[in-house]
C-alpha cells in the first residue's frame, strides 16, 4: 500500500514530515476516511465548511506508536477527532510496523509491534540499509 494522500495532508508535500512504518499506512488510511466522513457530514448539514483550515502537518512514529499532528480541527468535532487519534495510537501498538498484520497483544511500551522476527529485520533493512564494508 502506498502512503494515503488527501488535499489536507500537508505532511505529504514535505519529505520528512511523513515518516511512519509502511505497515501503519492502513491506519493512516482509516484516519483519512474518518476525517473525510466528518467533513462530508459537516458540509451536508452546515451552511459553511468548518474544515477550511484543517491540515495534517506530521505523520510519524513517536515513542513506538503512530502520531498524527494536525491543526484546524473544528471545535464541534474535537472530542470525536481526539478519540479517533487515541484509537489509532492504541491500534499501532497491535499492528505490525512492516506488514500491517494485527496482533492480539499490544507490543511492550518500549517496542514497535512486529508479527515476526523476519518482519522486524525486513523493516529495519528497508529503513536503514546496511552499508557494505570495503575489504582492504
Amino acid at each position: 500500500m502506498n502512503k494515503p494522500t488527501r488535499p489536507y495532508m500537508k505532511a505529504d508535500k514535505l519529505g520528512t514530515a511523513y515518516d511512519c512504518p509502511r505497515g501503519w499506512y492502513p491506519l493512516v488510511q482509516t484516519f483519512c476516511e474518518k476525517v473525510d466522513s466528518m467533513m462530508k457530514e459537516d458540509n451536508d448539514t452546515l451552511s459553511f465548511s468548518p474544515w477550511n483550515d484543517f491540515e495534517v502537518t506530521r505523520v510519524k512514529q513517536k515513542w513506538f506508536r503512530l502520531r498524527i499532528y494536525a491543526s484546524g480541527v473544528p471545535e464541534r468535532r474535537e472530542d470525536e477527532y481526539h478519540g479517533l487519534l487515541s484509537h489509532l495510537h492504541d491500534m499501532s501498538a497491535r499492528t505490525c510496523a512492516n506488514c500491517g498484520a494485527e496482533n492480539e497483544k499490544p507490543a511492550k511500551a518500549n517496542r514497535v509491534c512486529y508479527c515476526s522476527e523476519e518482519c522486524h529485520t525486513e523493516e529495519l533493512d528497508s529503513r536503514f540499509p546496511r552499508r557494505k564494508s570495503k575489504k582492504i
